[in-house]
């Protein structure tokens, strides 16, 4: 019986699969970061970021955005961000994205409105 207790336990002791719910802080995203980011506007394009922290307490705030020295706001939720709509230096931007499981790349979404043009965006943020 007791063998039998063992071997149903085992699997158990050896199950290495991260778990998907993975919950960040604001912390864990600052520093530097590289952005390969792809536009509808302008292509593809390579360019460095910071993130540093921001009020309120669930909040980063990276500059260089959209490689034109923006200043936008991130609230960091669970294991992704959350871009809320904001405006800044007259561009209009709004996303969100979903980090990998140890909060060293984010994939994300966003759109970035001059009042001319909206640029659709994706970009892969790797942290350096």
């Amino acid at each position: 019986m007791k063998k039998l207790v063992v071997l149903f336990l085992l699997p158990l002791l050896f199950s290495c699969e991260s778990d998907p719910s993975q919950s960040f802080i604001p912390d864990d995203f600052v520093g530097s970061w590289q952005c390969k980011e792809t536009s509808t506007l302008y292509g593809q394009s390579t360019y460095d970021v910071q993130a540093v922290l921001a009020a309120p307490s669930d909040g980063l705030m990276i500059n260089n955005f959209y490689n034109n020295q923006l200043d936008v706001r991130v609230l960091v939720n669970g294991s992704g961000w959350e871009i809320p709509l904001q405006t800044v230096d007259g561009f209009t931007i709004q996303g969100s994205g979903q980090s990998n499981g140890d909060a060293t790349e984010v994939s994300v979404s966003y759109s970035v409105d001059d009042g001319v043009d909206n640029d659709q965006c994706s970009a892969i943020f790797v942290k350096q």
